[in-house]
This record gives structure tokens, C-alpha cells and sequence, in this order.
């Protein structure tokens, strides 16, 4: 008998002894499910949002995220009526564990969202967890104006009696339903306390009790019934009991942008009425696409290389007081300095009975020209003699004072005119 053959073959049917070999055979009826059965999906545990890095305000669990989309079984629980909770069995290498939100997919179904809260330790070849379904997402903000979303799942609301008070000639009606939500319990919920409020589905809940003791990895909270807040309410954002916060920045003005000029992106953040731009200075965002443009982020500037079109996105995503924008890029325009100059051979007023020549200059950006030909055209009252040629003119002033314009024309047009005020030697 070949000793070496016999291990071999003992090994490839899972060991030495029953427990392995049971083991090795569930394995591979699991691997053989997930890909026949037709309660196999594609899965993937605790999926990051598609953000960037440094704007990342989704909640996770603690431990490492496993991202890559796996084979896994979704099954009926049969100990309950409820058709929003399964048992879900997974590859025991995925760690799988209460508080892990798994997404679930299959052709032509929609995608759905279940956080696990309970797991089977039994289960030696693969990891099984009880799975609920989250029908929501819920927001809040923290001490730090960070705002966090998690999906979560609920039970209720359940109504129980009502309870009133009498205020003076009022009488209040207190809330009288309740709500239970599970959701992850992370570094992140650690705000999430009694007396918090919640905005759930567009109404607003109290925290009457917290659960994080019950099952590590899950936070269970007991909602109450609360009065909705029209001034402080977020809805937009689904924060109840928010913070107001105002931002506005240089594109929110209709300006027009030119390549190769700095530009002050101008931020301003208001907090209930106080500036708190420098506070949270570490927490501005500024992208743009195409990536064609340099950011200086400690002067708040930005100069774009490109002629076109840009998609901006600007302010603070983790506070969720960022705004996109779409803005055109323009060449600046050169601008030509052109004019025409008379000018004369002395620098001031001209005498009576003295000689004054005249010249014609074409200047462009402040560099002289050629001047096309054109001619002269004055008043003759005031001069004896006069001597032209294309671009100057000699005029020989006669005894009277008084003033006249000397017009020099090309095709017609005026292209500079000077005035000649003729003084008397005596009184200048």
C-alpha cells in the first residue's frame, strides 16, 4: 500500500478525522449553492460611498471593510413571520458580524440594503448572520458640524395610548407613538444619545432609550414621537433640530472668468449668524473638472490653464454645504491702445508772429506706427502762412490772439484734432 497516496487522498477529503471531512463536504455543497441556487446574490459588506477620500462622511463599522463584491445566499427565516428579515451565509473568510451592512444585488432586481444583528457562532465552514432590512437613512451632525449618514433598519411606528396635559386654558397632546431602529454602532453614533432628536422619513423622533450593550455592533434605539420644528428642522438634509449655516463664495456672483488670472475663491461660512470661516478653514474643499487649473489652498486662490467649460465643486461636503458649479473659461482679451498725436515743436503755447511746426503720430500699445497719408485742415484766421506736406505742417502765426483747431483727416475721418491757443508776447 502507498502510504503517501493514502494521506493524499485522506487530505483531499478534508482530514483525518469526521469533523474535518463533515466540514470539507459542507464547504463545498455551500461553493456548489452560491453558484446554482436560486438564492444566490451578489453581495458586498459595509460598500464605501463613491466620494473622495477627504470627504468621506458615510458611516462604517470599525473594522476593515471588505469591498469586493462576493457570491453569498440570502435564505427565509423560518423561525419568524417577518419578510424583511433572512438569514444570510457567507464565506467564512468575510468575517461576517452583527452591526456589517451587506448590499444585495441581482440582475433585473433593485438593490436593497440589510444590517446584520444577530450571528450564528455554530457555524464552523461558513459565516451565517440574522440580516434586517434598512428601509432608510438617517443624518446627523456632530459636535464638530461633521454630518453622518447610515442606513438603518426599523420596526413601528407602534401607537400606544394617548397622553395630555393641561397648560392654562390649553390642552397639549403628547406624542403617543413609538419607533425602534437599529443601525451600526460606530465611533460615529457615539452623538447619537437620549433626548437627541432624529429625523426620520421626514418626521421628526425623540431618543427615549439606547441599546449598545445587547449586541456588540449594534445600536438599538427606542424613538418617541416629536414635535417638528419649522426654524430648525433640516429636511433637505433630513437633520432634525440643525444648526442654520449660510455659505456663499466667489461663483455665486454671474462674473466672467479668464485663463491665467487669479482668482479669491472668497469663501464666507456663517454658523447661526457668526463667521466661523477660519474655524473650519481645514474643511474647505475645491475641485474642478478638467484637473487643468492650480489651488493654492492656503490663500484660497485658484488659477485655471484652460480655455472651456468646468464642472466646480466648492465649500465644506462634510458639513453637506457644498455647491457645484458649471462656469466658461475666456481668453482675456487683448486690448490694442491705438491713437493718433499732433504734436508741436514747442512745449507751450504758441506767440503771435512766431513759426509753429506741427507733426502727425500713429501710436500702438504705445509704440509709434507708420501713419497712412492723409491731409490737413485748420483755421486761417489767425495764420499768415501756412507750409504742408503728408505728416507736417508749418504755420506762421499773424499779431492776432485767440484760439483754432488743427485737424489732421484720413479717408474722410478725423483722427486727432488739436486746439492752438495763440497768446501776445507781453501777457503769455
Amino acid at each position: 500500500m502507498d502510504i503517501s497516496l493514502y494521506n493524499k487522498r485522506r487530505a483531499s477529503y478534508g482530514g483525518l478525522t469526521q469533523v474535518n471531512k463533515l466540514n470539507y463536504t459542507n464547504k463545498k455543497l455551500f461553493d456548489r449553492a452560491c453558484k446554482e441556487a436560486f438564492d444566490s446574490y451578489i453581495m458586498v459588506i459595509n460598500e464605501k460611498e463613491d466620494i473622495d477620500e477627504d470627504t468621506k462622511n458615510e458611516s462604517k463599522t470599525k473594522s476593515e471593510e471588505n469591498i469586493t463584491p462576493l457570491r453569498g445566499l440570502m435564505l427565509e427565516d423560518k423561525l419568524t413571520l417577518e419578510v424583511d428579515q433572512k438569514w444570510f451565509v457567507l464565506p467564512l473568510e468575510t468575517k461576517l458580524k452583527p452591526g456589517d451592512v451587506v448590499k444585495v444585488s441581482k440582475e433585473n432586481w433593485e438593490d436593497s440594503y440589510w444590517i446584520m444583528v444577530q450571528e450564528d457562532l455554530a457555524e464552523r465552514t461558513f459565516k451565517r448572520c440574522v440580516g434586517k432590512k434598512c428601509v432608510t437613512k438617517v443624518s446627523w451632525r456632530d459636535e464638530d458640524d461633521v454630518v453622518y449618514t447610515s442606513w438603518a433598519a426599523l420596526r413601528g411606528p407602534t401607537e400606544t395610548s394617548i397622553k395630555s396635559e393641561s397648560r392654562g386654558n390649553f390642552l397639549f397632546d403628547r406624542g403617543n407613538e413609538k419607533l425602534a431602529l437599529w443601525l451600526p454602532d460606530t465611533e460615529y453614533t457615539l452623538g447619537l444619545r437620549r433626548y437627541k432628536y432624529l429625523m426620520v422619513e421626514n418626521e421628526v423622533w425623540k431618543i427615549a432609550s439606547v441599546d449598545y450593550f445587547t449586541t456588540p455592533g449594534i445600536l438599538e434605539l427606542a424613538l418617541v414621537e416629536a414635535q417638528d420644528n419649522i426654524w430648525t428642522d433640516n429636511k433637505e438634509d433630513q437633520i432634525a433640530r440643525d444648526e442654520f449655516f449660510d455659505f456663499t463664495n466667489l461663483f455665486d456672483n454671474d462674473l466672467d472668468f479668464e485663463i491665467e488670472t487669479v482668482l479669491n475663491l472668497k469663501p464666507v461660512l456663517l454658523k447661526n449668524g457668526r463667521v466661523i470661516t477660519e474655524e473650519k478653514k481645514a474643511d474647505f474643499i475645491f475641485s474642478a473638472t478638467p484637473n487643468t487649473y492650480t489651488y493654492d489652498k492656503e490663500n484660497c486662490t485658484v488659477i485655471f490653464h484652460e480655455i472651456g467649460e468646468y464642472e466646480v465643486s466648492i465649500g465644506y461636503p462634510k458639513m453637506k454645504l457644498d455647491k457645484k458649479y458649471n462656469i466658461e473659461l475666456v481668453q482675456e482679451e487683448e486690448v490694442n491702445e491705438n491713437y493718433f498725436l499732433i504734436e508741436g515743436n514747442s512745449s507751450i503755447h504758441p506767440f503771435v508772429n512766431n513759426i509753429e511746426n506741427y507733426t502727425i503720430k500713429h501710436f500702438i500699445n504705445g509704440v509709434e506706427n507708420n501713419v497712412s497719408p492723409g491731409r490737413w485742415k485748420y483755421d486761417d484766421s489767425l495764420i499768415t502762412k501756412a507750409k504742408e506736406s503728408l505728416y507736417n505742417i508749418e504755420l506762421e502765426f499773424n499779431g492776432e490772439v485767440g484760439s483754432m483747431d488743427l485737424e489732421y483727416i484720413i479717408n474722410g475721418e478725423v483722427v486727432d484734432v488739436k486746439t492752438i491757443t495763440v497768446h501776445s508776447v507781453l501777457f503769455g
